[in-house]
């Protein structure tokens, strides 16, 4: 998912929200990830390896570089967490 599509499920979940403070909270987390500047670089190497991961995936494990894209995408959806 690229960061505009990340952000435009956001707001559609914003959005969807009928509770106040579901809303709020949210609207909260929405803006502590656009201000720190290393969550922005987390969520940009996460989509980064999700990317690779899944070009690699769709050729199976045998595809070159299988393993290495498989970590580095484990690694970065850690690093979210």
């Amino acid at each position: 998912m690229e960061s505009i599509e990340f952000y435009d499920a956001l707001y559609a979940l914003r959005d969807a929200l009928a509770d106040a403070d579901e809303r709020v909270a949210v609207d909260k987390a929405y803006r502590q990830i656009e201000d720190d500047p290393e969550s922005n670089e987390r969520l940009k190497a996460y989509i980064k390896a999700k990317k690779a991961y899944e070009k690699a995936k769709t050729y199976g494990k045998h595809y070159p570089g299988y393993k290495e894209a498989a970590q580095a995408f484990s690694e970065a959806k850690r690093a979210l967490q």
